[in-house]
């Protein structure tokens, strides 16, 4: 019962307003741009990284917006949350010319931060909205 609550809890926080992607996609970027920065090699040029964050955060913040608009709940939050995984593997394989348990070793490292400031700020911006719990 406590798991569900905190997953619902999670799933609005993750969603809390269709005007959500104006923060999403900035915090999105910023948090890829830097880890990225800080797993790529030297040879990797600050175009491409920007390029790579860009698309991380413009797919993400988008999906967020389309899960919002289509209905705030697991079974939206879920395959969401998937595609954006998938779709940050693909850009990473493609613009970094990483292997495949490279790629889902840095994709875990950039989605994982990014939908738990996610949820933080959404959490935080429910809160204020409603007044409390």
């Amino acid at each position: 019962m406590r798991f569900a609550w905190l997953l619902h809890g999670a799933v609005q926080a993750l969603f809390p307003a269709t005007w959500a992607f104006a923060y999403q996609i900035p915090t999105g970027f910023l948090l890829a741009y830097l880890i990225l920065r800080s797993q790529a090699h030297e040879s990797v040029s600050n175009r491409t990284l920007v390029q790579v964050a860009a698309t991380v955060a413009i797919g993400g913040g988008g999906l967020s917006f389309l899960a919002f608009v289509l209905g705030h709940n697991i079974v939206t939050a879920l395959p969401a949350l998937a595609i954006m995984w998938v779709g940050t593997s693909f850009t990473l394989d493609k613009y970094l010319g990483v292997d495949w348990e490279s790629s889902q070793r840095l994709t875990g490292l950039v989605c994982g931060p990014i939908w738990l400031v996610w949820i933080i700020l959404g959490a935080v911006l429910r809160l204020a909205m409603t007044g409390g719990l």
